[in-house]
């Protein structure tokens, strides 16, 4: 399985780490988009004297096409793993 890194789609948010070609990043985003929109910033807090981020990491699997995507979530960066359900069958 080939991961591309650092992959941007025009007119596709996010920078996209996936195994999945242009089409299949624009096809996935238009299925999912509402899901996987966040409009939520960074939180920024003191505790203790001590500035603290919290960046929340978001996972789900999605169907897709003849299988299911595993998609994590950080900030702008979405990772988009792709399997599909077919299975080659063995000759003997």
């Amino acid at each position: 399985m080939e991961i591309r890194e650092n992959v941007v789609v025009d007119g596709i948010p996010y920078i996209w780490f996936t195994n999945l070609n242009e089409e299949g990043i624009r096809e996935f985003y238009d299925l999912y988009a509402d899901k996987i929109r966040k409009t939520e910033q960074p939180e920024k807090s003191s505790e203790n004297g001590r500035v603290v981020f919290r960046i929340d990491c978001r996972f789900s699997f999605f169907n897709f096409r003849d299988g299911a995507c595993m998609w994590t979530a950080t900030g702008d960066k979405h990772h988009v793993l792709y399997r599909g359900n077919f299975m080659p069958t063995t000759q003997k």
